[in-house]
């Protein structure tokens, strides 16, 4: 019996644990899952989008890649920790590029919770993902905080020092590395009724102070070493059940699970089918990137949501028909088109994944009457455009424009989350109202005029009067921000394009109103789901349906340098496609049409045009 035993015991998976880290450019806690073939799976502690991408251990050590994102660059960032076991820990090199770092992972048996939150800037609205893990005690232990979007506020990332919270108030130092290293340092109270952090942020660099502003903050959940670890071991359940074509794999979904239209039973039928087509399968798990297991009183409204993972599966095989190889299935999470594999619960002592609990695939309405529509100034303002108060991170939804008098409306049923004071337009006086239609998918109706005709916790069904539209500032236009975006997910990720997600009576309703609008950035920007993440200088060339068939350019190429330029550098191309002619336009907006008036450089001689995009 004693041998068999110590058989077990050797046959146990030796590099899953907790780890923590040293040597490398900030301090973290690494949870380890080995699966049955030795790929690690894993979770980063204290460590903001930064990811374990895959992992493989060996007789002598492991190999694990990380990813990450932050403000400073489009693509993810990678590195790779080469590492040889020392006992029971692991030290190595850390691999980025030409440049390599001492590294030690070692083994530890710490308690800990990790918290996640997010940091908002009120002057630029460029947000922080953060995280920092408690000790039993809620003690500080390590943190760190990384933006995707933007480096202006406190910096593009880096580690969490010290975070002190004395009867509500609370001192945050932090520190980034780099060409030109940066500090900083937040001060702000929280408020126990509406759980949000406000106060002051500053930071300096090698070249003196970088920043400073207010910011509000607030926490969207936790979740405990243990729980991470059960989560990872599920995971990788899955995955080995998966790659052995067994039926098993179902078991990662509730008896009860349901996610628009989807139960545990046509998850069963899924993996006959892919079973039956498919040799040689195998599983590769990334991240988990977030791990939300407890909602406590402290979160914030609006970050709140479900318990919750993101993470991404993605399977190959070999297909028995063609002998190729295929990436037969791959799920991204979090991901508005189901059946999900995001929201968490428990079953039989194992997370599991519970589904939204809907019968059918996500649809949502507009927020306007089709006969409320005015077109005086754009009629529909487009997602990820950039110009306005959104030259630089894009616009993240669609701006109605309403005649006088009318309202808006809710555009599916469901709860009001959050309603949210917009200090965007002074010295008028708006709000935001969130409405969550389904688990983790919000609406919001932004700018609604005070006072709004709802409140928290109530429950709209589909066309509830909201409240009205805000009237601009210059009293031109009046406007609802409408937007889609996932709950508790940063706003330059959360956000989606809504329209593709529009029902029947939407989409014609949209088909009319769009054709209709027109707004300055569509010369370069003309799509109603503009590329947010899209990087400056902006571009686009229009052509003649017919070449040769007018008596102007055969090709126009307009560019805009930068979100912030209202107008447009413009060439005129001829029938060969030799440019004749340069300049600047001025434009002018009416119902239906943009003017346009070109401005040739040198002679000032002047065209003009009217644009109908």
């Amino acid at each position: 019996m004693l041998s068999t035993l110590i058989l077990a015991l050797a046959l146990t998976p030796d590099l899953t644990g907790i780890y923590e880290v040293s040597g490398a450019p900030g301090d973290a806690l690494v949870v380890l899952q080995e699966r049955a073939g030795g790929e690690l799976i894993g979770y980063l502690a204290g460590s903001p989008t930064t990811w374990i991408e895959s992992g493989q251990a060996f007789p002598m050590g492991a190999l694990i890649e990380l990813q990450g994102q932050d403000g400073s660059q489009a693509e993810p960032w990678s590195v790779t920790l080469k590492l040889r076991k020392l006992g029971r820990d692991l030290t190595g090199i850390l691999i980025q590029g030409s440049a390599t770092l001492p590294i030690t992972l070692t083994r530890t048996g710490v308690q800990f919770s990790d918290e996640t939150w997010l940091w908002f800037d009120q002057a630029t609205g460029g947000t922080q993902d953060v995280r920092r893990a408690l000790d039993l005690g809620g003690n500080f232990l390590l943190g760190g905080f990384n933006s995707s979007s933007t480096c202006d506020f406190m910096a593009c990332g880096g580690r969490i020092d010290s975070w002190s919270e004395v009867a509500g108030s609370h001192d945050i130092w932090t520190s980034s590395t780099g060409s030109c290293g940066q500090t900083g340092h937040l001060l702000g109270t929280f408020d126990t009724n509406s759980n949000q952090l406000d106060g002051t942020w500053d930071s300096t660099s090698c070249a003196g102070p970088a920043g400073m502003g207010t910011f509000l903050g607030g926490k969207a959940g936790s979740t405990s070493n243990k729980e991470i670890s059960a989560l990872l071991k599920s995971l990788a359940l899955f995955a080995d059940d998966f790659e052995a074509e067994s039926l098993d794999a179902a078991d990662v979904f509730h008896s009860t699970y349901l996610s628009d239209g989807v139960n545990r039973a046509a998850w069963t039928t899924q993996f006959s089918a892919w079973f039956a087509n498919y040799d040689g399968i195998q599983v590769d798990i990334s991240g988990p990137k977030e791990i939300i297991t407890n909602i406590g009183s402290d979160v914030h409204p609006y970050l709140a949501g479900h318990p919750r993972t993101a993470w991404t599966v993605r399977a190959t095989g070999t297909n028995v028909s063609t002998g190729l190889e295929e990436t037969f299935w791959e799920r991204i999470e979090p991901e508005l088109l189901g059946p999900g594999l995001r929201l968490l619960g428990a079953e039989n002592g194992r997370v599991v994944f519970i589904g939204n609990g809907q019968t059918q695939p996500l649809s949502i309405g507009l927020p306007i009457l089709l006969s409320d529509v005015d077109y005086q100034t754009c009629g529909a303002w487009p997602f990820g455009q950039h110009g306005g108060g959104h030259a630089e991170d894009g616009h993240g939804g669609i701006d109605f424009e309403y005649q006088a008098g009318a309202l808006c409306y809710a555009a599916e049923a469901g709860e009001v989350v959050e309603i949210r004071i917009n200090l965007g337009h002074p010295p008028s006086i708006q709000w935001d109202v969130i409405q969550e239609i389904r688990p983790g998918v919000l609406l919001q109706y932004g700018h609604v005029a005070d006072p709004p005709l709802v409140n928290i916790g109530d429950n709209l069904t589909t066309g509830a009067v909201i409240g009205s539209p805000s009237v601009m500032p210059g009293g031109s236009h009046a406007v609802i921000h409408f937007s889609l975006s996932f709950q508790g997910v940063e706003q330059g990720n959360g956000d989606q394009c809504p329209t593709p997600w529009f029902n029947a009576a939407a989409a014609a309703d949209w088909d009319v109103i769009w054709p209709q609008s027109h707004y300055s950035q569509e010369l370069c920007e003309p799509l109603q789901c503009n590329d947010r993440e899209a990087a400056p200088p902006y571009t686009a060339t229009w052509d003649l349906e017919l070449a040769g068939s007018g008596t102007g350019p055969n090709a126009i190429l307009f560019f805009r340098a930068d979100g912030y330029a209202d107008n447009y550098v413009y060439t005129f191309f001829d029938t060969t496609g030799v440019a004749y002619e340069t300049g600047v336009t001025e434009q002018q907006s009416s119902p239906g049409t943009i003017g346009i008036k070109f401005i040739a450089d040198g002679t000032g001689a002047l065209t003009f045009g009217a644009c109908d995009v």
